[in-house]
């Protein structure tokens, strides 16, 4: 007896696509649930990998953040949550840099949804610089993610 009245919008990429203009702007605003959704898949592998190579944490403590990994990269802790939780896990990771930049560019991206009703062009800077962060981090992971970005039309 239900119905589907909405469906998500599908992505379309273009894998030519190197530019961010105001059309792939458009796309990630549209597409944005999806594209946090492929940040934590992105990002969840490499997160994994780099708590396997933290070896000043306890057994107690990787098993919490690798549970929490989901939870942390879905988007559920945005908000009042973030300052709280940034402070737990700084203790936890100890200045692990790597760990701390891929918290930071997802609440940089969060951070933009938020902003979502400034001018295109303003977007397009953020995008640009959030892009140019991801790009500069030496993380393949976060550099493979910011060229997929870019292809969304």
């Amino acid at each position: 007896m239900a119905k589907v009245k909405k469906v998500a919008p599908t992505p379309h990429l273009v894998k030519s696509k190197t530019v961010l203009d105001d059309d792939t702007v458009q796309a990630i605003l549209r597409n944005r649930y999806e594209v946090m959704a492929r940040y934590a898949r992105t990002v969840e592998r490499a997160y994994r990998q780099e708590l396997d190579h933290m070896r000043h944490i306890g057994l107690c403590e990787r098993f919490l953040l690798k549970r929490g990994v989901k939870k942390w990269f879905g988007g559920a802790c945005a908000g009042a949550h973030s300052h709280r939780r940034q402070q737990r896990l700084a203790e936890m990771y100890d200045g692990s840099q790597t760990l701390c930049i891929y918290l930071d560019l997802h609440d940089g991206l969060l951070a933009i949804w938020e902003r979502s009703n400034r001018s295109r062009e303003q977007l397009r800077s953020q995008l640009q610089e959030w892009c140019r962060r991801a790009e500069h981090s030496g993380i393949n992971p976060l550099r493979e993610f910011s060229v997929c970005l870019r292809q969304y039309t």
